[in-house]
């Protein structure tokens, strides 16, 4: 700050001289420099001198018309002292007491006038003085102090016109320009804090290309690269002219009015600036005022070491840049319509502090942003911004080509975020650089409209993880990478348009994925936990789900590989897999020990000859559980090793779902075929249920404990083999469902029972019943329950057990043939039935064997097919052979009127005979023959010997046969 020093205006020493003063007295006025116009009559013009222009009854004006110097004056009011052109008014320590009217350079001309101090001094009174500049040289009139002089400008003084002022100044006064169009420029040092005041008035400026200290100011415009302010006060319209540079000092600005930065709007840079840490107070405004398209026309900054601080009521409006380090307490307002405010370097910002663009305006940050409000109409450009502990509403947005970090505190964002904002090819890029978050109850826009969903990205990094609040939702098309913790929401609401979501994403309980309007997520990374609802599809190889839930309808896309890590999945929806039904592979896999449960559905959607077009496998080591409400569906192939509890159906007329490697259905799983589907296996499945509409496929397909219900099947060139545990038929099991010439096979190399109520249908349509097969191999046996029946056309090999019925024929075939390539084993269970529809050979059902022969055991059953009853004596050859034995407990056949079937059996055949009842031996002639088979049966209580089948051998059968015998046939 300035030294004052007190006027003099009586008698000092000087130099060790006496002082003397010289009054004026010539009413009339008139030249300085005549002596005759003094009293004494002396020119005063030494620092020994002063002068006193008193009052002599009348105004009057006294030209300044030589250069000199001189101690002190006083000028009485309405009295004129005109410093003249080529003039220098030297003042010294004695100050100027001014009551009346100093005017510097009166004509005005080209030729500088000078008032200045050249000691420590002041002018005070209350009189005015006026700068005459009249040209584009403002020096032509100047008041100065000197290096060696403080020029003090009291209280009561006005300093109007237009011209120079140049410090050292202390002003208590006012500088007041009041010509319009015209400046006083402020050069040097003016400290105005003891109440001075600079004002224009009359559509005057006052020019600052120095420094004020202090003061009230208003119309004030810095001007060159020196202009400073410490602590002054602003009112009304003040600016920084086109290459002007404005520097705050410590002491800060309190601005109540405006700041024009580039008042003219000119191409050359204007710049306010603090150069030591400052404040700019004020409930005013610093208008930006670039209109071309370099936005650093109008600059407010901070430096290194000098941040700028931005008071709680200042507004920066208007466009232009702001750059760091600033402490932004107040507002950043781009209000210019299609303009920017580019905001960059380090901005701290309070709970008050806000940026925002209105009227169309937009702030353009590229900076570190800490604290503070964004509200809306703000766009990072560039690569260089960062949010850390920001809170934003309204529409805020990334422009292309921008890269925008959260950091540390991270954003709380309540409005909208629209990344890439006018759908550029160029991308932008949200992202976290440190672990950081987005919170509050707001949405990030992706904003990708091309092919490349890469334009409009978020992410996080490694070693800084996102977390996306639960109260926020990623929308749009545009690409998500993790890792991210998900709390919040991605859904994909554009139409046809994605969401590609890459890298780890780990989703809390409220976190969620899903597509609306026809959008969808492209799942290319790992989500654990969380919930997709519909229209989330997995793409390329890399998409795992590892402890989600899942509803509505979501997929896996041609190409794709979706695995499931040890969470598994809970599906509650669809699943489809082969989303178009390409003929790319798509594949759903587990790649750890693995279930998926729910009441969900996973649709397989092959439509191409390749079943493998949709995949569903576990993998060794990973085996993969389809829970008990699970269901796979469509058309495709499974692969094991998978636990079965729920149900495989292949519900898709003519096509197939294909089932291969181990299948544990041991907890009640289930495969059926469904509206014309089926299931082929071709692995090993234990346990569980075929519902009908299941075949088996291949070599190596096997059941274990497996319930068959409805009609299955084992395909041609197929072995559907047995395990030790068996299995239980209570449908209809048909080998080679098609009739191909190709042999299926049942088979088993374990000893095992096939129990429950079916059919085992052998389906051989042409000459070699080996292409309908049921045998063991090794040392296996099988045992054929009391309940079921081998029906069909075949052949039977190995050691079988048959304790249920051997039915040779089947509904569309009633009267057929199988073959018994071995001996196997009847029961008294066993019931042989056989169909008679005519004499010739094709016409009734027929056994074979092979030279292991047959022991016949059990009962024997005949029935008329279609009204046919058979000529007396016409054989029919049931059984034929090598070394058949034994006889069944029962025969059961039909009888019309006296006719009646009667078995003749051999060591090679064994016949029935259409004859007369009492005809036992079956020869065809009714004779003693027949008495005495009949009591040799009697005797043995063999076959006949109970002729009248009430169970017992008694009188009553012997009695019941000669009745007969009387008879006689036919």
């Amino acid at each position: 700050m300035l030294s004052r020093v007190p006027a003099v205006a009586a008698l000092v020493m000087c130099a060790g001289a006496a002082v003397s003063q010289t009054e004026w007295v010539n009413a009339a006025g008139g030249s300085w420099n005549t002596a005759s116009n003094w009293s004494p009559m002396d020119v005063p013009n030494s620092l020994v001198e002063t002068a006193l222009l008193g009052d002599l009854g009348v105004a009057y004006t006294v030209g300044f018309n030589l250069s000199a110097s001189i101690l002190g004056v006083t000028l009485h009011m309405g009295n004129t002292l005109e410093i003249e052109a080529s003039r220098i008014f030297s003042l010294g320590s004695g100050g100027f007491i001014n009551n009346g009217l100093i005017i510097i350079n009166p004509t005005g001309s080209s030729v500088d006038a000078l008032f200045r101090a050249i000691d420590p001094t002041s002018i005070t009174g209350t009189g005015h003085i006026e700068l005459n500049s009249i040209t584009a040289d403002l020096g032509d009139a100047r008041l100065s102090g000197t290096g060696s002089g403080v020029l003090t400008i009291g209280p009561g003084q006005v300093v109007a016109g237009s011209g120079l002022l140049t410090g050292p100044i202390m002003l208590e006064g006012t500088i007041n320009p009041d010509r319009n169009g015209r400046d006083i420029q402020l050069a040097g040092d003016i400290d105005a804090s003891a109440g001075g005041i600079i004002f224009g008035s009359g559509g005057g400026k006052a020019m600052l290309s120095g420094t004020i200290v202090g003061g009230a100011i208003s119309s004030v415009e810095a001007q060159g690269a020196a202009a400073t302010i410490n602590g002054s006060t602003s009112t009304g319209d003040n600016g920084v002219r086109p290459g002007a540079t404005l520097s705050i000092l410590g002491g800060g600005l309190v601005n109540e009015g405006r700041w024009v930065v580039n008042t003219s709007a000119s191409t050359t840079n204007a710049l306010v600036r603090s150069t030591e840490p400052a404040t700019i107070y004020g409930s005013g405004t610093i208008e930006l005022n670039s209109i071309t398209a370099d936005i650093n026309d109008a600059q407010l900054s901070g430096s290194v070491d000098a941040t700028l601080t931005i008071g709680q009521d200042q507004t920066v409006n208007g466009s232009g840049s702001v750059s760091g380090p600033v402490h932004l307490l107040g507002t950043i307002n781009a209000d210019r319509k299609n303009r920017d405010i580019a905001v960059s370097g380090s901005i701290t910002a309070s709970s008050s502090g806000t940026m925002q663009g209105t009227n169309d305006g937009t702030i353009a940050f590229q900076g570190s942003l800490a604290g503070g409000h964004l509200a809306g109409g703000v766009e990072a450009q560039l690569s260089t911004g960062s949010l850390d502990g920001v809170t934003s509403t309204g529409i805020n947005g990334l422009r292309p080509g921008a890269t925008l970090s959260v950091i540390n505190a991270g954003l709380v964002n309540n409005g909208t975020w629209i990344i890439n904002t006018t759908g550029s090819t160029t991308n932008a890029l949200l992202r976290s650089t440190t672990p950081s978050s987005i919170s509050g109850i707001g949405k990030l826009e992706l904003n990708s409209i091309t092919a490349d969903f890469n334009d409009a990205q978020i992410a996080g990094a490694a070693g800084a993880t996102l977390t996306i609040g639960s109260g926020q939702t990623i929308s749009g098309s545009g690409a998500v990478y993790g890792p991210m913790v998900l709390d919040g929401a991605i859904n994909a609401d554009r139409t046809a348009r994605d969401i590609v979501v890459s890298g780890s994403i780990n989703a809390g309980i409220d976190g969620m994925l899903w597509g609306s309007n026809g959008g969808a997520v492209s799942l290319r990374g790992t989500l654990s936990g969380g919930h997709i609802a519909g229209n989330v599809e997995a793409d390329f190889s890399q998409a795992i789900y590892d402890g989600v839930s899942a509803s509505g309808v979501n997929g896996v896309r041609p190409g794709a590989t979706l695995s499931l890590a040890g969470g598994g999945l809970s599906n509650n929806g669809t699943i489809v897999v082969n989303t178009v039904g390409s003929s790319t592979n798509a594949h759903m896999r587990s790649i750890a020990p693995a279930a998926i449960v729910g009441d969900g559905n996973i649709e397989l959607n092959s439509i191409t000859a390749d079943l493998g077009d949709a995949q569903i496998a576990g993998a060794t080591d990973a085996e993969l559980t389809i829970g008990s409400t699970q269901t796979i569906s469509g058309s495709g192939s499974v692969a094991g090793p998978i636990v079965l509890d729920g149900m495989i159906s292949a519900d898709r007329n003519g096509r197939e779902v294909a089932v291969s490697g181990q299948i544990d259905a041991s907890a009640g799983g289930v495969m059926q075929g469904t509206n014309g589907g089926t299931v082929t296996l071709s692995g090993m499945m234990t346990g569980g249920m075929w519902l009908g509409g299941v075949e088996g496929s291949g070599s190596a397909s096997r059941v274990d404990a497996t319930t068959l219900e409805g009609v299955n099947g084992v395909r041609h060139g197929a072995t559907l083999n047995i395990g030790a545990g068996g299995m239980t038929n209570n449908g209809t099991l048909v080998i080679n469902p098609a009739g191909s010439s190709t042999n299926a096979r049942l088979n088993t190399s374990e000893t095992v029972t096939i129990g429950g109520s079916g059919i085992i249908l052998l389906n051989a349509t042409t000459a070699d019943l080996g292409d309908a097969q049921m045998g063991t191999t090794g040392d296996g046996s099988v045992t054929i329950g009391q309940h079921q029946t081998i029906a069909g056309r075949g052949a039977l090999d190995g050691s079988l057990t048959i304790l249920g019925t051997l039915d040779p024929g089947s509904d569309s075939d009633r009267t057929s043939l199988i073959h018994i390539g071995t001996l196997p084993m009847l029961a008294d269970t066993t019931q042989l039935k056989f169909d008679i529809a005519g004499a010739a050979i094709n016409d009734y059902d027929r056994l074979t064997t092979s030279n292991q022969g047959l022991s016949l055991d059990g009962t024997l059953k005949i029935e008329l097919l279609d009204g046919y009853v058979p000529p007396f004596n016409t054989r029919f050859t049931l059984i034929s052979g090598q070394n058949i034995v034994g006889q069944p407990h029962t025969v059961l056949v039909p009888q019309v009127g006296l006719g009646i079937f009667r078995l003749q059996i051999t060591a090679t055949k064994v016949e029935a005979v259409w004859t007369c009842e009492a005809d036992v031996n079956a020869d065809g002639v009714l004779d003693f023959f027949d008495v005495q088979y009949f009591l040799n049966a009697y005797t043995s209580q063999a076959l006949y010997g109970d002729y009248n089948g009430d169970g017992l051998i008694d009188f009553f059968d012997v009695q019941a046969f000669l009745n007969d015998y009387a008879l006689g046939c036919f």
